[in-house]
């Protein structure tokens, strides 16, 4: 596939230690792009997105960064704002808007038009992770043009290849990823009373989650700051990903517990439902008898379980790096012929 001469700035935001999904994922595409024979360069940052001074920084950094029309501008998320002033083609991934709707008042008003409003105005091309978010983006944008939003989810690393594992006769080793709290942790404690299980939740860890953990008497481990490969052993050593998200823009634990052989437990809405396909058990995360009730049929059931498993690993291939990078360059064309 030609490439016809483009290139393309791919825009980071300046990541603290704890952040790195989207920097994992846009390396993925910027390796195969440059596979595909496109010209692209990361650029991070000045600064954190923190503070009117240092987001001051980041917004005239992208417009300097862009100020000729040979390049093609790509904001990678978070930092959308950036795109407000850029002169060159701009395209962005918004990959959830969970971080507006929490808010409420004055600091949600200033989220949507500065965050989302205005990048979307000046973007000439979005791309969101699913459908889901294309639906909410546009619920909270009314007046964006719908064809100017482009779904493109994300792709799984090659390093989460298949590892099956016998079903557990005892004791079900339960994989929870994520800490935030729409990852809806205290309910799944609730399912979880009284089962014969141990449960590993991956990621930072506050006081008020320790304390609600501890008053659960589940046996659990906490991990954080892992690498990918040591994310890998986390799924090889599970023997189900409970994911029961209230709200998602995605999911990749979804994917990447497919790709490994995994059972899925995870939500009956938002973002879950699609991505997962149908190798998934789905459930209200908001009804702790229903989470437990799939629990319990995907460990006692061992042909669901075994059809989940497979219908998981064929749902997998959808999101292979060839296909999502594919996706990128096709866009990128279309801006490039402009």
């Amino acid at each position: 596939m030609s490439t016809g001469g483009l290139s393309v700035d791919f825009l980071y935001r300046k990541a603290f230690e704890s952040q790195f999904s989207i920097e994992s994922c846009f390396a993925r595409v910027q390796e195969d792009l440059s596979r595909l024979g496109l010209d692209n360069q990361r650029v991070v940052a000045p600064a954190y997105s923190t503070g009117f001074l240092n987001r001051l920084r980041i917004l005239l950094h992208a417009a300097r960064l862009s100020r000729t029309r040979d390049r093609i501008l790509h904001i990678t998320g978070d930092i959308y704002y950036a795109a407000i002033l850029a002169r060159a083609p701009v395209s962005l991934t918004i990959h959830d808007l969970e971080f507006i709707n929490r808010e409420r008042g004055w600091r949600r008003f200033l989220l949507k038009t500065i965050w989302i409003n205005a990048p979307c105005a000046r973007a000439d091309a979005i791309t969101v992770v699913s459908e889901e978010t294309k639906r909410l983006l546009l619920q909270t944008c009314p007046k964006l043009c719908p064809q100017k939003v482009h779904v493109i989810p994300n792709s799984v690393s090659d390093s989460f290849k298949p590892f099956p594992k016998p079903a557990p006769k005892e004791t079900l080793r339960i994989l929870q990823v994520g800490t935030k709290p729409n990852k809806n942790i205290p309910l799944l404690l609730q399912a979880l009373n009284g089962l014969n299980c141990e449960l590993t939740i991956v990621g930072p860890v506050s006081e008020k989650l320790r304390r609600c953990v501890a008053e659960s008497d589940i046996p659990t481990v906490f991990k954080e700051s892992l690498s990918e490969t040591e994310m890998l052993e986390v799924y090889q050593d599970c023997d189900l990903l409970a994911f029961v998200s209230l709200e998602e823009g995605f999911g990749m634990p979804i994917v990447e517990a497919q790709r490994t052989l995994r059972p899925v437990l995870t939500s009956n809405c938002s973002s879950m439902p699609e991505v997962a396909g149908e190798g998934a058990c789905l459930v209200d995360p908001r009804d702790p008898a229903s989470i437990r009730a799939g629990i319990e049929r995907v460990w006692k059931d061992e042909t669901y379980r075994e059809s989940l498993i497979a219908k998981g690993a064929a749902n997998a291939e959808r999101f292979s790096r060839g296909q999502i990078a594919d996706k990128y360059l096709r866009l990128f064309q279309g801006l490039g012929s402009q």
